[in-house]
């Protein structure tokens, strides 16, 4: 493709023989940057600068050593040298552009399909490409591309299979509810039911939970929507949510379901056109039949990189009229709290993100309120408290 890239360079350690290997063939233990790796907790580098030293005892070498060192020789390589992520967070280049992808969680891989692969000086190209992080070995690969080329796709993964449910069509954001799967090691995508019609939408919250996929809210063609769709996993069959829609219509917002049923939504973006982002926060326990309010966001905002985490719900960046954001809010959905965390290393918009193993992923997005994607990816993980 136009704007693929070459993969960040991937460096391991192989613990019986001493020897660092990448891409291009194993080579002896190279001196590093003086220092710590900043990019987890663990403590990868000596002191003096040197890597690792050659040795026969395969314990010396943990997986969290070998992962320390893998992640740092990629936070060493992310894009912008102006970067330079504190703890929780740390820096992850990406192989291509992205701006409005689709991003969910596979297993421990992360997924980030379709989205806007270059500014609009370059043609705001929409790619059809599919990539995949491997959050263990720090690694990037591809899926089969998509059948078609969206922003804004609804993305969820589920016993192996990722579903791609809508999305936003071509520069002018066309809804189109026509969805898709991807069964395990399979080498195309195989079309499913689409969403109801008159339903067709992208830039939902979307929710997994044990049988189904939700939908909440999202963009249509000409407004933003309040109605939400339960895809039946058993049946592979759409519905409508009861018992109600959401109070206010949106996009872009943030949710999850808790463990004992309850779904939290909020924020979110009121409108198509215009600074309308929200601050409202909603929850509707398992069987009530109707939504109640909470404690409201302290940062209005829609676009989010959300996930669960901990039980609780994180958003990281968005957007807020005409401003990309770095504000991250974590809300603990069993006192109604909201608390304010470290902020992203950069503004980001457009940048939708997913929890895997318990860090939060924000891949792409733009640093400004403009269709200018990025190929920085950043990792959060939640420090005790």
């Amino acid at each position: 493709m136009a704007n693929r890239r070459p993969l960040p360079k991937l460096v391991v350690v192989q613990a019986r023989t001493g020897l660092v290997a990448s891409k291009e063939g194993p080579y002896e233990a190279a001196a590093l940057p003086r220092g710590r790796a900043s990019v987890t907790s663990h403590r990868a580098i000596a002191g003096d600068g040197r890597a690792v030293a050659r040795t026969t005892r395969p314990s010396v070498y943990t997986w969290s050593v070998v992962r320390a060192l893998l992640m740092a020789s990629l936070l060493m390589s992310c894009s912008d040298g102006a970067l330079v992520p504190q703890e929780p967070w740390s820096c992850i280049t990406m192989p291509e552009r992205r701006l409005e992808t689709g991003v969910g969680a596979l297993g421990t891989r992360l997924v980030l399909a379709g989205g806007i692969s270059a500014s609009m000086v370059e043609g705001l190209p929409i790619t059809p490409s599919v990539l995949t992080y491997d959050t263990l070995l720090g690694e990037w690969g591809e899926l089969p591309e998509l059948p078609v080329a969206w922003t804004h796709a609804n993305i969820a993964a589920v016993g192996g299979i990722v579903f791609v449910l809508g999305g936003l069509d071509g520069q002018a954001f066309v809804a189109d509810g026509r969805s898709f799967m991807l069964e395990a090691n399979a080498t195309e995508w195989i079309e499913i039911d689409p969403q109801p019609v008159g339903e067709e939408r992208g830039a939902s919250a979307v929710v997994v939970s044990p049988g189904h996929i939700f939908l909440f809210g999202g963009a249509s063609t000409f407004d933003v929507v309040g109605s939400n769709l339960d895809f039946d996993l058993i049946s592979r069959t759409w519905s409508k949510l009861p018992p109600v829609d959401l109070p206010i219509a949106r996009s872009h917002a943030a949710a999850m379901r808790r463990f004992d049923g309850m779904f939290v939504v909020a924020g979110g973006l009121g409108g198509l056109t215009g600074p309308q982002p929200l601050q409202d926060v909603w929850v509707l326990p398992q069987d009530a039949t109707i939504w109640q309010t909470r404690t409201p966001m302290p940062t209005a905002r829609g676009g989010c990189a959300y996930g669960e985490l901990y039980s609780n719900l994180i958003c990281a960046g968005g957007e807020a009229g005409i401003e990309a954001l770095d504000v991250v809010e974590l809300y603990n959905v069993a006192i109604d709290t909201w608390e304010t965390l470290e902020p992203v290393p950069s503004r980001r918009a457009g940048a939708r993100g997913a929890v895997v193993a318990n860090r939060l992923y924000v891949p792409g997005g733009s640093a400004s309120f403009a269709f200018e994607p990025t190929d920085t990816m950043f990792e959060f993980v939640l420090t005790a408290r």
